[in-house]
């Protein structure tokens, strides 16, 4: 994730795509040995690297969709909504996925600890996949308005 955060600040530059392939597919094989914080922190350096329409790459995102969508309760607020933007960044719709933090995100414990970074994060990943679930929305826009009623804004 460092590398990846290097690149997006234009430190480094970006690795060949072999090597990108190599990690994704290496990555993918080795799913299980991956916590859910670190598959998020794989997600989003993935992210960051502007991968999209890769094969491989996607089929990463789907396997990490998927354990993530087993395992979504152990997630926290920052990590869902690192992996909205990560997944609509790269253009991997996963719905169970999807659904999975939806319903995490009824929690109030768990929006309570968003940030307003973390809730743009999460309406851009919703508004890209084109989310219809208003519930969720409008409790999203709850916390928006909060955060901004803290900022005095």
């Amino acid at each position: 994730l460092s590398l990846a955060r290097l690149h997006a600040r234009g430190v480094l530059a970006e690795p060949h795509r072999e090597l990108i392939a190599a990690a994704s597919r290496m990555t993918t094989e080795h799913l299980s040995f991956f916590s859910t914080a670190q598959l998020c922190e794989v997600a989003e350096a993935f992210a960051l690297f502007g991968m999209r329409g890769d094969q491989q790459v996607s089929a990463l995102f789907l396997g990490i969709g998927s354990v993530l969508a087993r395992e979504a309760g152990s997630l926290s607020s920052e990590n869902c909504a690192a992996m909205l933007r990560s997944f609509a960044k790269c253009r991997v719709h996963d719905e169970r996925m999807m659904t999975s933090i939806a319903a995490h995100f009824r929690r109030k414990d768990i929006r309570d600890g968003l940030t307003p970074q973390h809730v743009g994060d999460t309406l851009y990943g919703l508004a890209k996949f084109t989310c219809q679930d208003t519930a969720l929305l409008d409790l999203l826009s709850v916390e928006a308005r909060r955060r901004l009623h803290l900022m005095d804004v």
